[in-house]
């Protein structure tokens, strides 16, 4: 399911989201912040992850440049340990 939001501080500052909401993980995305959380049963119990950074203009280009390593490999290593379960 696809939403938009409205995040609004404390102070005053506001900023628009583009929700993506699915059975077990949320992704949440604006123009200077990504989020997203999942939880999946594990047993008894339930396992739960969190993740967030901040996004700005040139972002990107200044992770190729200092060699920082892209959400692809990430995301591949993510898919390898979920197939396990």
């Amino acid at each position: 399911m696809r939403l938009k939001a409205e995040a609004r501080g404390l102070f005053g500052n506001r900023g628009a989201f583009h929700v993506v909401l699915e059975p077990g993980w949320c992704l949440m995305q604006s123009r200077l912040v990504v989020g997203g959380m999942a939880a999946a049963p594990d047993g008894e119990a339930t396992r739960f992850a969190a993740r967030g950074g901040l996004r700005f203009p040139g972002g990107r280009l200044l992770g190729k440049a200092v060699g920082t390593r892209g959400p692809g490999r990430v995301i591949t290593r993510l898919r390898a340990r979920l197939s396990d379960v």
